[in-house]
């Protein structure tokens, strides 16, 4: 039977001593999860351990050591389940914490073979401690966990910042994997985009690789500061280096996603298709493609090929689900949202799936439910902010909204929603929660945007928004509310010309 570590049974006895409140309930909690990891039940003690996170997600925020543990305890309870992919994710969690408190790694954290460690060395690291960082993160790679290999870069990047050769290696599995925030909210993409731009500065352009111009052009389409002209000629590179190269097709086809060439993405992750058939993530961008010209039984069709392909792949049951609502499904939608959390609890969007079909229903807790999940779970994440913002907004709380939609739209160029959302309020015409109690159809309602008008914000936010994908799925409405805006911003300074002349 796979018991818990020592870190766990030294936290919980810290929380034996005497508490109150919530304390108390999160000391009951796990003592009722843990009997039934003791028991061989591991995957209600996973499930156990999830709602704790949820439950008691406001103390955990505030308390490191207490988050490292619950995190800890619920990979332990995954690994033991055999549901591997989930429990590095929920380690590399419980890592994360523990770094706040200057400790080392989970006890439970997969290590790396000592064998494949000692394979290798970078002579060009000087620092000790960070060469043992490197061959720890290097066999991490090898072993295809690059979440924990990752760590080891950063800590060997703190203390040889400037070697070549590691910010090489770094940023290009930070630009691979990519798609996780850090607790400050910093993506892995903006670290890969400023790392390997040095690289690129350090060897010059002609002694760059394939893989170099690959990761570069990936990390510059998503990085919160996106340089699209940047991506597409890193890209183009690495295609013409090699044209049957897989991933410098996939990401070619994600910059033509991104910027709403959807037709051209289609007929790039066909290419890739070809290339590798096996992998999903082509079947998933034609999805995805095929969702942004509308065609949305044709995306069903490209996500229910990658589903039957591995039906055992969360993201797969995900983008499944999200077809299905596309076509108005939404008991199989459901369905299959609560089966892509069933394969790995540790994801946000798989929640906020729900809470995107939940929320407009008037009366249904069922949305605050998953997003609470969603929060704790991932409490960094912009979409998570996105949605708790339409939660408040639907409330007329616009000013706790706006807030939250700020937070999210900070990030990279797949953030248009939230811009669009927050362009409206600013507008002051508001947004549109058809059937709900509150909603800018109603004129009286529409009056409660108007302490929130700043037109000059929303014309941003609106210019933004097309220039990043002109052919974004509210464009037209955009196009028309940026000429209204144009006008007034003309008639203003005719207005203010007439004054400072007659002033004068």
């Amino acid at each position: 039977m796979t018991r818990f570590p020592g870190m766990f049974l030294a936290l919980l006895l810290v929380l034996v001593a005497p508490a109150v409140g919530l304390a108390d309930s999160l000391e009951q909690d796990m003592a009722k999860a843990r009997t039934l990891h003791e028991a061989g039940q591991f995957d209600p003690a996973a499930k156990a351990f999830n709602d704790i996170l949820v439950k008691h997600q406001n103390l955990l925020r505030g308390d490191p050591a207490k988050a490292a543990m619950v995190w800890e305890a619920f990979a332990t309870s995954l690994k033991a389940a055999g549901r591997t992919k989930s429990a590095e994710e929920a380690f590399k969690r419980a890592a994360k914490h523990r770094e706040k408190i200057g400790q080392g790694a989970p006890a439970g954290m997969a290590e790396p073979s000592a064998a494949v460690m000692d394979k290798y060395r970078l002579a060009s690291l000087k620092n000790d401690k960070a060469q043992e960082h490197y061959r720890r993160g290097a066999a991490y790679l090898e072993e295809k966990q690059p979440i924990y290999a990752i760590l080891e870069f950063e800590k060997a990047l703190a203390l040889e910042a400037d070697n070549v050769e590691l910010m090489d290696i770094a940023g290009r599995t930070m630009a691979e994997y990519g798609d996780a925030y850090s607790d400050q909210g910093k993506s892995y993409f903006d670290q890969a985009k400023a790392l390997l731009e040095k690289v690129r500065k350090a060897i010059g352009d002609g002694a760059m690789t394939k893989a170099q111009w690959t990761m570069l052009g990936r990390a510059c389409t998503y990085a919160r500061k996106y340089d699209f002209k940047a991506a597409e000629d890193a890209l183009s590179r690495a295609v013409k280096l090699d044209p049957k190269d897989f991933l410098a097709t996939l990401y070619t086809g994600d910059l033509c996603l991104v910027q709403g060439n959807y037709q051209k993405a289609i007929e790039w992750y066909e290419k890739a298709s070809k290339i590798d058939s096996e992998d999903l993530r082509p079947l998933w961008g034609a999805g995805d493609a095929w969702t942004g010209l509308k065609e949305y039984h044709k995306a069903l069709d490209a996500y229910a090929r990658a589903f039957e392909m591995h039906r055992e792949n969360a993201e797969a049951a995900f983008k499944y689900a999200t077809g299905l609502k596309n076509v108005n499904r939404l008991d199989e939608s459901i369905h299959f949202h609560e089966v892509a959390i069933a394969l790995d609890p540790t994801k946000a969007r798989y929640h906020l799936g729900l809470v995107a079909i939940y929320l407009p229903r008037i009366m249904d807790f069922s949305a605050k439910k998953h997003l609470s999940a969603a929060l704790a779970l991932e409490p960094e994440n912009p979409w998570c902010h996105f949605y708790q913002g339409l939660y408040l907004e639907m409330r007329r709380r616009i000013d706790e909204a706006i807030a939250e939609y700020e937070l999210a739209a900070q990030y990279g160029p797949e953030m248009l929603d939230v811009k669009y959302q927050l362009a409206n309020i600013y507008n002051a015409t508001g947004n549109s929660f058809p059937g709900n109690n509150f909603s800018n159809e109603d004129p009286s309602h529409q009056l409660e945007y108007l302490p929130f008008k700043d037109l000059k914000r929303a014309y941003r936010l609106y210019k933004e928004i097309v220039t990043v994908n002109p052919k974004y799925v509210h464009a037209a409405k955009i196009n028309e509310a940026l000429e209204t805006l144009e006008e007034k911003f003309g008639i203003e300074r005719q207005l203010t010309d007439k004054i400072n002349k007659s002033v004068r």
